[in-house]
């Protein structure tokens, strides 16, 4: 497991921070199909998606470890 140098709450704060400030925004955004619209022309946001989204995937269909075979599981030379 990588440990992080920056406690969560820290982390927590440096992100809120930079996040721009959207609050009380009252104007008509031309409703859902007009947002969707926006996320779609944003390509950084589309890239990093899909790689997020390829490494998920990369993950979770590695093979696990065979460990039916002597000395090979998590207690190795444990009885």
């Amino acid at each position: 497991m990588i440990k992080s140098r920056i406690s969560l709450p820290a982390q927590a704060v440096l992100q809120w921070r930079a996040l721009p400030d959207h609050g009380g925004h009252t104007e008509d955004r031309g409703g859902v199909p007009a947002q969707w619209r926006t996320v779609a022309a944003n390509r950084p946001f589309l890239l990093f998606s899909a790689a997020m989204i390829g490494s998920s995937l990369g993950c979770a269909a590695s093979p696990a470890p065979d460990t039916s075979a002597p000395g090979t599981g998590p207690l190795q030379g444990e009885l």
